[in-house]
């Protein structure tokens, strides 16, 4: 009995060693500690391995957007080129009409080019440019083809058409070169209306003017009856008020 309490008294961690001894799975705090960092070590390495794999995979996106705003840049500035170019095709169709000595029409389209040299001059943004070119260029080919004795209803189109853009071009010049007009027309309501409806007045008229001189001293085939002419002028008013609301040169 006196030895049993003395070797247990002289070496107290002896049957802790024992029962682990008897239970070699379980393992000492230490050694639990020391295996969990091993092995958060190893998530760390395995977690930079995984990053570092899929790091090439991250820039493929990257390269790809790139290439995709370059492609986008690319056609927008030849998008602009070709909207630019449009403001010559007249003078192009002119040359066309006179090989085959089409001469009156070779001159409306000499007109029309006119126009679309001054659109391509007062105009900065391509698609300003193009639109009232187009519109000039379908005006000219019209009356050289005959469509508007084809067509009932295509002269007052184009009269709403032709109208807008000539005013258009107008006061697109005059904003840009007027600050002080162009800051009170971005706060008015139904001043640029009316100018540009007065704009389009003078224009409608100094056309219809023209195709009377032309009837009387070109062709007796151009169409000019009173109530034609004052629908002609009416949509044309209509059309130039149209423009009044852009309020910022293009």
């Amino acid at each position: 009995m006196t030895h049993r309490s003395a070797a247990r008294t002289t070496s107290p961690e002896g049957p802790r060693d024992d029962d682990a001894a008897r239970s070699p799975g379980r393992a000492r705090p230490s050694e639990v500690s020391a295996h969990r960092g091993s092995n958060s070590g190893c998530e760390q390495d395995g977690a930079t391995a995984a990053s570092s794999s899929s790091a090439p995979d991250a820039g493929v996106p990257a390269e790809t957007g790139g290439s995709l705003v370059w492609h986008t840049g690319w056609l927008r500035r030849a998008g602009a080129v070709a909207a630019s170019a449009t403001c010559f095709t007249a003078i192009v169709v002119a040359l066309v009409y006179a090989l085959d000595a089409r001469w009156v029409d070779t001159a409306v389209l000499m007109l029309a080019g006119l126009g679309q040299v001054i659109a391509f001059l007062w105009f900065r943004a391509p698609w300003p440019r193009a639109v009232c070119s187009l519109v000039l260029l379908t005006a000219a080919v019209s009356a050289a083809q005959q469509l508007y004795n084809r067509i009932w209803w295509w002269d007052i189109l184009i009269h709403f058409l032709a109208v807008h853009a000539l005013v258009w071009m107008l006061w697109n010049r005059v904003l840009r070169g007027s600050a002080q007009l162009r800051d009170r027309m971005r706060d008015a309501r139904r001043e640029p209306y009316l100018l540009c409806a007065l704009a389009g007045l003078s224009l409608a008229t100094v056309w219809e003017i023209m195709e009377l001189l032309g009837f009387l001293f070109v062709t007796p085939e151009i169409h000019i009856p009173p109530l034609d002419t004052l629908l002609d002028v009416t949509v044309g008013v209509l059309g130039a008020a149209m423009v009044g609301r852009h309020r910022e040169p293009r």
